[in-house]
């Protein structure tokens, strides 16, 4: 009776979590229309100018890359919607257009709405008519996608004014909103592609805009200007700029007519040509060929899903001691995290350095050494009651840092960017913020366990009937992580250990272990700050904060041998410390500017 109970409970337990997944969501974006064609837009042949060479902000990438990157920050709804490169091209073919298109998402709520009701404060209701129509200020303020036309109109432009300097509140949303229309302007997006290599130039050096072709000036027709460089490219030969702005050309008049395989074949011509300017200079084609096909699939962050189908077989086998549970729990986690593990190394490769600088890359990167610590909990402690726990503190740690990498790439900055010399090629970046990461990750497993441990004694009051077993006052372990895990050696079944018991003492065990890593994380920063900075301690937020999270668990290490309900505070203080971390992790990062903001 007891193993259909459970099994029942397993089932509605899948079947909801399923369903949370796949839940319809909102809508893409609102209604919006390229200027080509359906039918063009399936014919067009793109592949080859995806994995063109772009050079960005010092790193060389692929234009699929480059579109992506900079089209999020107008529209993430529509880039998520629309294939970016064929959107960012029909922007530089058909600039006309996207002037009165609604291709700007104002993403903040309180903004459009501040905007709209700005806007009609000073406007009349009788001369609310065209970008400022009545019903076009609802749309606005409902769906939040305008125009750059809308945004140039002088009572706009107005009231954005007032509202910027509104710094609490608004300011930085408008900033935001005026970067999206700076690169909603297609002037500016052809300015960036800087899509070819200096010739005879060096590994590192500036790459050359499309644009220094297109507007090169005719040369005078004399024999006083015989051979005079005039605009253009050095070392660039006349014939192949001339080649480059009749491909550039054609591609302009195929794709306004429409005509996909002659833009197939300008697009194709227009990539091989830029790759023969100095073939030297030029990326490998399989690592041009990595780089779009890693964004292409959001740098693999879908693998939280995995993680997330492994949580409740990871669940059954803790709470009901479930093998084939366990079996499948453990195999869905190994496949998750060997995902986890490519996605990595395969980061790692294409920037050329350890993905942990800036902040999408650490998160990722904590959750991974989260899971080599299960990896290894789960070997060392398989015959012990604390079995499974690890697993499913992992699991449940990278689904959430994985989620909030696919979900919220223009929050975290998902790209792979350069890093500031400070940070670049030192092996300090290697010590002392691996050490620091894996601490979180610890701390993330004591909140999980102690979280869990604290609703089990909340409904124990509230049903007792149904939970007080298992969290009456003898469940209450008085002892530290060791006896939990030597119990479990000693062959104690989970009889023996009470489920009050086993989350008490996993909670001491990850505690335990963030406190010596915090510790020498921190210890590790001093040494980096005396060498790159000339002194081990500054008061700068960053490190006041680090110092408070660790004296959050040096306090809770002593309260364990003080007070007499020692479970319940040793929980309770494990939650509040993860609290005090993601404070420092995350609102010291993106709030408190000090010189630990890049990360």
């Amino acid at each position: 009776m007891s193993r259909q109970k459970n099994s029942r409970v397993a089932r509605a337990v899948l079947c909801a979590l399923v369903a949370l997944v796949f839940l319809p969501g909102a809508t893409a974006s609102e209604e919006f229309q390229l200027s080509v064609g359906s039918d063009f837009a399936e014919r067009v042949e793109l592949e080859t100018f995806r994995q063109l060479a772009v050079q960005d902000q010092g790193r060389v990438k692929t234009f699929d890359s480059l579109a992506r990157e900079k089209l999020k920050y107008v529209n993430s709804r529509l880039v998520g919607a629309i294939d970016p490169s064929l959107l960012y091209l029909d922007m530089l073919m058909v600039p006309e257009h996207y002037a009165g298109a609604r291709i700007i998402r104002i993403k903040n709520k309180a903004l459009r709405q501040r905007l709209v009701q700005g806007v009609r404060s000073l406007v009349p209701p009788g001369d609310r008519t065209g970008t400022v129509a009545e019903e076009e200020l609802d749309r606005i303020a409902q769906g939040g996608n305008v125009s750059m036309q809308f945004l140039e109109t002088p009572v706009v432009r107005s009231v954005l004014g007032e509202l910027e300097r509104d710094l609490r509140r608004s300011g930085k949303a408008v900033q935001d909103l005026r970067r999206a229309r700076t690169l909603a302007d297609p002037r500016v997006l052809r300015s960036m592609l800087l899509v070819i290599p200096p010739p005879g130039g060096r590994d590192g050096a500036p790459w050359h805009s499309l644009d220094e072709v297109l507007a090169k000036p005719a040369a005078p027709h004399d024999h006083n200007h015989s051979g005079m460089q005039v605009g253009g490219i050095p070392g660039l030969g006349d014939g192949q700029e001339a080649a480059l702005r009749t491909m550039w050309a054609a591609l302009e008049k195929a794709w306004r007519f429409q005509r996909p395989e002659e833009a197939s074949q300008a697009l194709s011509g227009l990539a091989k040509a830029f790759a023969e300017v100095e073939p030297a200079l030029y990326p490998e084609a399989s690592r041009l060929a990595w780089e779009h096909w890693y964004y292409k699939h959001n740098k693999l962050t879908a693998g939280w899903l995995i993680y997330f189908f492994a949580l409740p077989f990871l669940l059954m086998a803790f709470v009901y001691g479930s093998r084939w549970a366990g079996w499948a729990g453990l195999s869905l986690f190994g496949v998750a995290f060997l995902v986890h593990t490519f996605s990595l190394i395969l980061r790692w490769w294409l920037a050329g350095r350890i993905p942990n600088a800036n902040m999408f890359e650490a998160i990722i990167a904590s959750a991974w050494f989260g899971g080599v610590f299960a990896i290894v909990m789960e070997f060392l402690l398989r015959n012990s009651r604390l079995r499974f726990v690890s697993a499913l503190c992992a699991a449940s740690y990278a689904m959430f840092a994985m989620m909030f990498g696919n979900f919220m790439t223009v929050q975290l900055n998902s790209d792979i960017t350069t890093v500031m010399p400070v940070l670049d090629r030192t092996i300090w970046l290697y010590i002392h913020v691996n050490v620091t990461i894996a601490s979180y990750a610890l701390i993330a497993f004591a909140a999980f366990t102690g979280g869990g441990y604290l609703l089990g004694r909340f409904f124990g009051k509230v049903m007792p009937g149904r939970f007080g077993g298992q969290w009456n006052a003898s469940s209450r372990v008085s002892g530290g992580a060791s006896s939990v895990i030597l119990g479990g050696m000693r062959g104690d079944g989970p009889g023996q250990q009470t489920l009050a018991k086993t989350l008490d003492g996993a909670t001491m065990v990850f505690l335990e272990l963030a406190f010596i890593a915090l510790w020498t994380g921190t210890v590790l920063g001093a040494v980096w700050a005396d060498v790159s900075w000339g002194r081990p301690w500054g008061w700068d937020p960053k490190e006041v904060f680090a110092l408070n999270t660790w004296l959050v668990f040096l306090v809770l290490l002593h309260i364990r041998h003080k007070v007499r309900d020692k479970a319940f505070w040793t929980a309770l203080l494990a939650v509040i410390g993860f609290a005090v971390m993601l404070f420092n992790w995350i609102a010291v990062n993106f709030v408190i500017v000090g010189l630990h903001s890049y990360a």
